[in-house]
């Protein structure tokens, strides 16, 4: 299992970005947190880790924890977040702890923690609220970045913000990887720097897997237009040639239509935007359009 996988990794000289192991029967965190270290000397660190829907206990998951928070490169200085800015992507909630242990791994954490002479709340970022802004990319909630994003990290936390019915399944280690407000849209929006929010054509819009609907694609829509609009006269007043190019729009792993997808192109034909590629779903496939 996991353990051929991480002394694969080790005798190859292999490492990866994004590891998704969630659903499974992992019991065990030792294995994981001697992967973190692995990549972290190698200075290749893991960036996205998602463990969500095993079967870790609080010992287990803290193993992670810890090593996370303890990983150093090759040069000695701590791994995350990486670059200062990100931190590690990290999915462990629906674990065996996570139902009626979620305040003992708290506990736990901050007495570890605090023989490490660090704070939980200032090394993991568990905000809830997408519409605050944070992505795998970086954390828009704590300066300076934590070394962790860790978000439905305590059941108890969860159960008070977010409603038992929209627990679905997500692409990045759980539940609920989608659930964008009109005020965070603009993350999703990178330019060519692959800035989330830049100004720099060509751009790529990647709405994903954000639990989209008809008429939440509408309401995208009428949102999309006034940005564009902006976003056009701001480079029209800077002196820039206005011509915003897009190279993808991603729309997969959403929950729109036929009907819904026409509506999204005749929006981006009213406004003069031809997107190199335009991703959706049709029937059980991702659609890939590209201009003839």
């Amino acid at each position: 299992g996991v353990w051929s996988l991480v002394t694969m990794l080790k005798e190859t000289g292999w490492t990866v970005e994004e590891l998704h192991l969630w659903r499974n029967i992992i019991k065990s965190g030792t294995v994981i947190a001697q992967l973190i270290t692995q990549q972290a000397r190698r200075d290749s660190p893991l960036k996205v880790l998602g463990l969500s829907h095993n079967q870790m206990g609080v010992e287990d998951v803290l193993k992670i924890f810890l090593a996370s928070v303890s990983a150093k490169g090759e040069d000695g200085k701590m791994c995350y977040p990486c670059g200062g800015e990100r931190p590690l992507w990290l999915r462990v909630e629906h674990n065996s702890y996570w139902s009626k242990h979620s305040d003992d791994l708290k506990r736990r954490m901050e007495m570890e923690f605090q023989h490490l002479h660090l704070k939980l709340g200032e090394v993991v970022c568990m905000v809830l609220d997408t519409s605050l802004g944070c992505v795998p990319e970086y954390c828009n909630c704590l300066v300076p970045a934590p070394a962790i994003h860790a978000r439905f990290l305590f059941k108890e936390q969860l159960s008070a913000q977010i409603p038992e019915v929209l627990m679905a399944g997500s692409s990045l280690g759980g539940p609920l990887l989608g659930m964008s407000q009109p005020s965070s849209w603009p993350i999703y929006i990178k330019d060519a720097t692959g800035k989330p929010g830049g100004t720099l054509p060509p751009f790529v819009a990647a709405m994903n897997g954000q639990q989209l609907s008809d008429a939440s694609l509408q309401d995208w829509c009428r949102w999309f237009k006034e940005w564009y609009a902006k976003l056009k006269l701001a480079h029209l007043r800077s002196g820039k040639v206005p011509v915003l190019l897009f190279k993808e729009m991603d729309f997969s792993d959403n929950m729109i239509s036929p009907a819904g997808i026409k509506v999204l192109l005749k929006v981006l034909t009213e406004i003069g935007i031809v997107p190199m590629q335009v991703k959706f779903d049709l029937g059980r496939q991702v659609k890939v359009l590209t201009p003839e």
